[in-house]
This record gives C-alpha cells, sequence and structure tokens, in this order.
C-alpha cells in the first residue's frame, strides 16, 4: 500500500488519517490489510506502522522515524531501551514499542490527546489544501506552536484505534496568545529535536552535570543545590501554563524530583531533560527566562554573616534567609561570632500561670501555647507540683466517661427500640471502654433484655375439631376394638394421638366414650 506523501512537518499518524480517508476504507479493513489484526491502538506520536509501507526504501523509513514521530526523542534520552524501540517500531508491534518507550511507568495521568495550532490550520488549507496534524505539535509538554505565539488547542482522540476518516485539525477556532517564554520553549524544543538530534548518539549526563557547575546549581564538590534548581523549575513551570495532569509533577515538587533526573539509576521522561536543558540555556545566554527565574541575588553566606555580627538571633536569621539553623551556628563559630539567643526565662508568674491552666484542666500543648514555653518545661512544672498529676489523670477519666457516656444515652435516644446488641454494634468503642470501666452504670442504662416469645406454628384447637369429626367416623365403621396407634395410623402416621394427647381434648373424648361404650 502506499501512503500520501508528507507535507512539511506532518506527522506519520496524519498520513494515516489521511489515507484512509482517501481511500475510503472502513477502519476495520484498513488495520486488517496493513496489520493482519483489528485490534490495534495507534499513537499519535509513537507509531509502529512501518511494514505495511514496504515500497519504501531505509532511507524513507529512517526519515519517518526522524522527522515524522517522536521516536527519537525517546531514543536519545533512554539509550538502554534504544534497540528495543527501533526493533518494535520496524516489526510494527504497536504495543512492545509502548513498553520498550515506558511510558507506563512515569505516571503519565495526561489524557491521551491530539494538539493542534488555529493558525497553522487555516495557512495550511491555504497552501495544501488540506489541514493535517504537525508533529512538532505533538511532543509533551509543549502548550505552544513553534511558529505563531498561539496556544495550541487539544483534540480528544477517537475511541481504541484512535483512528477515524476525515479526524484532522479543524480550521475554524478561535487562536489564544501565548507568553513568550511558552512560545521561546516551544522553539527550542523543535530546533533540538528535528535539528540538533540528527547529529547526536545518545544523552550524556556528565555534560549535563557540567553545565549544572557552570550555572551555580552544583558545587565543586559534586553537591547540587536540590531547593534552588527545584524552585526555579517550579518557576518556569509556572511560566509554560503546563497542565495540572502533566508529566512534570512541579507545582508539587520536591527534592527527589531533582535527585532522579539527575542521578543517572532511574528511568525519566524526556520532557523533564527538555524543561532542565531549556532551563540551563535561559541561564547561560540570558534569554528565555521568566522574571522571576535567574534573578541575581545576594549569597546566602555574606547575608547570614552580616546578620550574625549586627547581632541577630539565629532563629530571626533563619526565617530570613531561609538557611537552615544549623548552617548558621556552625557560620558563627567558623568565623568565631558570639551567638545571641532569646532569653527564656521561667519565673514565679509564669508557673503560677502554668499551674492555674494544668488545675483547670487544659492540654500541655495549649498551655505551652499560651505561655510561650516549651511542653517539656510544661510537663516538668506540672510533675513537680504534688498531687497535681494524679488529679489531672482523674480529670482525664472523668472527661473520658462523660463522653462515653453521652454516647450510649444520644443513641438510646435516637433509637428507643434497639436492642442492646445493635447499640454495641453502634457504640463499639464507648460500649468497651464502659464495659472495663464503668459496668454498673452501663448494665442499668442497657436496654433490659426482651424475653423470648413463642410462637405456634400450628392451631391446635382446630385441628382438635377436624381430628374429633374424623376419628369419631373412623370408630363408627369399626365393629371391633381398635387401639389409638391404630387409630393413627387411619388419620396418616402423624404420631399426633400418641405424643399430642393434652393438646387434643374433644378428639381424646370422643375416643374415651369409645372405648367406654366397648
Amino acid at each position: 500500500m502506499r501512503l500520501p506523501s508528507g507535507y512539511p512537518d506532518e506527522s506519520f499518524y496524519s498520513r494515516i488519517i489521511r489515507s484512509i480517508t482517501l481511500t475510503g476504507k472502513p477502519v476495520e479493513q484498513f488495520l486488517y490489510e496493513n496489520f493482519n489484526k483489528n485490534r490495534v491502538s495507534i499513537h499519535p506520536y509513537l507509531n509502529a506502522g512501518i511494514r505495511f509501507t514496504s515500497n519504501l526504501s531505509l532511507s524513507d523509513i529512517e526519515h519517518i522515524q526522524q522527522q515524522q514521530t517522536l521516536l527519537k526523542l525517546f531514543v536519545y534520552y533512554l539509550p538502554t531501551r534504544s534497540p528495543a524501540i527501533i526493533n518494535a517500531f520496524l516489526q510494527g508491534d504497536c504495543n512492545a514499542l509502548l513498553r520498550a518507550c515506558n511510558l507506563a511507568s512515569f505516571n503519565e495521568t495526561e489524557e491521551l490527546a491530539v494538539k493542534y495550532c488555529p493558525a497553522c490550520a487555516k495557512e495550511d488549507i491555504y497552501e495544501h489544501g488540506v489541514n493535517y496534524w504537525h508533529i512538532s505539535h505533538q511532543i509533551p509538554g509543549v502548550e505552544s506552536c513553534s511558529k505563531h505565539p498561539v496556544i495550541l488547542n487539544r483534540l480528544k482522540l477517537p475511541a481504541r484505534v484512535h483512528i477515524a476518516p476525515s479526524f484532522l485539525p479543524p480550521h475554524n477556532m478561535d487562536a489564544t496568545h501565548a507568553n513568550d517564554t511558552m512560545f521561546a520553549f516551544a522553539k527550542h524544543t523543535k530546533q533540538f529535536i528535528f535539528d540538533e538530534l540528527a547529529t547526536t548518539e545518545c544523552f550524556n549526563l556528565p555534560k549535563l552535570r557540567e553545565l549544572l557547575c557552570k550555572t551555580g546549581y552544583m558545587l565543586r564538590s559534586g553537591t547540587i543545590k536540590n531547593k534552588k534548581l527545584t524552585t526555579d523549575l517550579r518557576m518556569l513551570a509556572e511560566e509554560l501554563n503546563l497542565p495540572n495532569d502533566v508529566i512534570s509533577p512541579l507545582k508539587t515538587a520536591k527534592n527527589n524530583y531533582v535527585y532522579h533526573l539527575l542521578n543517572g539509576k532511574f528511568t525519566q521522561h524526556p520532557f523533564k531533560y527538555l524543561l532542565i536543558s531549556f532551563l540551563l540555556d535561559g541561564y547561560s545566554n540570558k534569554r528565555y527566562f521568566p522574571k522571576t527565574v535567574g534573578k541575581k541575588i545576594d549569597h546566602p553566606t555574606s547575608e547570614c554573616l552580616d546578620l550574625l555580627r549586627k547581632g541577630m538571633p539565629i532563629l530571626q536569621i533563619h526565617r530570613l534567609t531561609g538557611m537552615s539553623r544549623c548552617f548558621i551556628k556552625h557560620l558563627a563559630l567558623y568565623n568565631k561570632i558570639e551567638i545571641k539567643r532569646i532569653p527564656r526565662t521561667i519565673d514565679d508568674s509564669v508557673i503560677k500561670q502554668v499551674l492555674n491552666y494544668a488545675y483547670r484542666g487544659f492540654h500541655r500543648n495549649y498551655i505551652a501555647y499560651k505561655t510561650d514555653i516549651s511542653v517539656g518545661s510544661v510537663e516538668q512544672i506540672i510533675s513537680s507540683e504534688p498531687g497535681l498529676v494524679q488529679k489531672r489523670r482523674r480529670y482525664k477519666f472523668e472527661s473520658k466517661r462523660r463522653r462515653n457516656r453521652l454516647e450510649i444515652l444520644r443513641c438510646i435516644q435516637r433509637q428507643p427500640k434497639a436492642i442492646k446488641q445493635e447499640i454495641k454494634n453502634q457504640c463499639y468503642s464507648a460500649f468497651h471502654w464502659l464495659y472495663r470501666n464503668d459496668k454498673s452504670w452501663l448494665n442499668s442504662t442497657m436496654p433490659a433484655p426482651l424475653k423470648n416469645k413463642f410462637h405456634w406454628k400450628v392451631d391446635w384447637p382446630e385441628r382438635d375439631i377436624s381430628l374429633a369429626e374424623k376419628v369419631s367416623a373412623i370408630l363408627m365403621s369399626k365393629n371391633d376394638a381398635i387401639s389409638l396407634s391404630k387409630i393413627d395410623e387411619e388419620i396418616g402416621s402423624h404420631g399426633w394421638l400418641l405424643k399430642g394427647k393434652k393438646k387434643l381434648p374433644l378428639t381424646m373424648n370422643v375416643i374415651n366414650k369409645y372405648m367406654n361404650k366397648e
């Protein structure tokens, strides 16, 4: 089969869509002819359908791989998986290709969709007569067109198989302007993927670490400034207007995000490396930067030294600079600066205030908050007062008993007809605490056990009347003497005349009269 020739920056996925549209074949028939099966998922930028274009030469296949898919982005940043990626691409195994690219383990919660630029769609119709999907628009994390400063629109893919006839970008949608950082990032990533990757073999992590050292994000000892780097990445992500569910978790990023990215032992999504490379390129070239990123500030060490020499306490310096108190203390000792501490003396007024709160039953954390001393100091004052610890324990016991009693009483008020087991199930914790500590009150409060009511299943008086008639007829028909067992056999061998004599007075009276006559 021969696919339509590609247009500039057209994706291989777009060529498949245009082929289905031009031939007019049903999707199932198209898949069966080209993949020999109906259940195939066509990915918008990781396609594995090269084998059905058997008329292509090796150079054409390489051109499709390099210019019409994003395979080389994953091959470049996942060098250990590159043989499996290329093999799955050439064999046409879509599932194997997605597994080789490791998309499932990247925690990508973004819904799979295709992106397009409204301005490009109008230009494509004017120049080529048809609009198509651009491969540069499908780069994960890129939300702006690299040709026009316009935010890309998203279009949900069709149901599984993800292809349909005439599934092409609409050309009548309004365009939204993108900021300078989004536009610069789109141009940077397109140039890097489709121009620079053609001359490089695989990703070199040591070069990235060298660039981090040059830009000040890494010390000469090899220690990375995780907090500063993570903060700048978060600010850059806000400027790029990334969606909340995009693969870069920068709004809640922690230090392990940078650690996993630069360690080299963890497989990371290529977009994370695109983001950090754009950050470092903007830092080194003084461009492509939001106003908040890359802002020059004084070195924190010199700022801490100035504040220490002015006599400011360590805690206040920590709040102003954000540096740890251990670092500030070590800095003061190294430079032989006397550390000024805020005196915290516990006088008689503080002790009296603590005891006042303690006798009233307040929690030690609340007492420490109100008196502005530590919890340990509060506990020490309470334990030094004779009998106060036992009183507070009693307060706690009484409080818990009142709370559990109230829970039981409210449950009984809500359900006055409930039995003891139902109340126990609804107030399980309170019931067992009172059972261990206040059993007498619990037994006197819980509902009294109900007496079992026996319900007769047989109406014996009615049965007695019917049996008396049957027995009388049997006895009238018999001329000889007959026993109770014989009469019971005649009425059905139920044993009623043998076991239930007391319940059948009329029947037994008929039998006794007959026996007396005999």
